[in-house]
This record gives structure tokens, C-alpha cells and sequence, in this order.
């Protein structure tokens, strides 16, 4: 198990090197007028940079891929009702942007989960939500938490407290 520092991506050395040779093979116009690429190389982790984060990897995972296949995702609502939308608006934000030379843009499908992959991810495991658009995805309903067929531990928020965690025990 390796432990990054705050932010997502390594950024030694190594990681620099092997972020600049993916990112000129991905883009590989003039670099010298891509102020991303010049701050990476110098050691600095621009404003931004989070929009590149495959770059600093070989592959990158989502949340489902952390999660055992036997995970139950509990949802409230919908949790799809929205993805086209939103989807809809990265893509126009994307097609705005990604003529600038000095700016290159991933692919909205090199840095989102897709609707369609989002519903398949789902359809892979238990899903319990609350309303009947679950049972549309292969879920369970369930009305409140005293419907779910897994026993809950009381849980208290210490909010305001020096250690904020959930106090409360099962």
C-alpha cells in the first residue's frame, strides 16, 4: 500500500518525468507555450493540474474499483437521474475549451466515469435507495433506516468537538 501526501497524484521526481513523457505523447504540439507542462517539469503543482491526473499514472481506478465486488451502494434517489445532464454539460465545457494550444484538454472520457459505465457499475452490485427508481437499476427500496436487512449502529457526529469522528457505538 502506498500513501500519497495531500494531494492525488505522486509528485517526486519519477512522477514528474513519467507525467511530461505522457503528456508529449499525448499532445505533442509545441510544449514550450504550455504552461502546465513547464510547471510540472520546474517542480510546481499549478492551479489546474487535477485535470491531467491520468497522466501521472499508468491506469487510473474510480471508486468502484476500491470497493469488494460484494459492496452494497445505498442510495438516496436516483443516483443516475442526473448523469446525463451532467455529462452533457462536461462535454459542452470540453468542446468550448479544447482548441486552446496552451491549454490542451483531456477527453472528458480520459477523466469522467461515463453515464453508461456509471449504470453498468451499479448494476454490478446490491443497491439499496430509497425510492422506486432503484428497483429500475436492480436495487432494493427501502423507506428509511429501519427497512434496511442489515442492522445499523447508532451513529453521533461529534461536530464542534477537537476530533469531529462518529462517536456514537453499536
Amino acid at each position: 500500500l502506498r500513501l500519497l501526501p495531500a494531494r492525488e497524484f505522486p509528485f517526486d521526481p519519477s512522477a514528474r518525468d513519467a507525467f511530461k513523457a505522457r503528456f508529449r505523447e499525448r499532445f505533442p504540439e509545441n510544449l514550450n507555450r504550455v504552461q502546465v507542462y513547464r510547471d510540472v517539469g520546474d517542480g510546481n503543482a499549478t492551479a489546474g493540474i487535477e485535470y491531467y491526473l491520468p497522466l501521472f499514472f499508468e491506469d487510473t481506478d474510480d471508486l468502484f474499483d476500491y470497493l469488494p465486488a460484494s459492496s452494497t451502494v445505498v442510495t438516496l434517489g436516483d443516483p443516475l437521474a442526473g448523469a446525463p445532464d451532467v455529462w452533457q454539460a462536461v462535454v459542452d465545457r470540453y468542446e468550448q475549451l479544447r482548441h486552446d494550444i496552451e491549454h490542451p484538454r483531456l477527453t472528458p472520457e480520459e477523466l469522467f466515469v461515463m453515464p453508461d459505465a456509471l449504470e453498468e457499475r451499479l448494476a454490478a452490485r446490491p443497491v439499496l435507495g430509497r425510492g422506486p427508481e432503484t428497483a429500475g437499476i436492480g436495487g432494493q427500496q427501502f423507506i428509511d433506516q429501519r427497512d434496511l436487512p442489515v442492522d445499523q449502529p447508532e451513529l453521533e457526529l461529534g461536530v464542534g468537538q477537537d476530533d469531529p469522528t462518529f462517536l456514537g457505538r453499536p
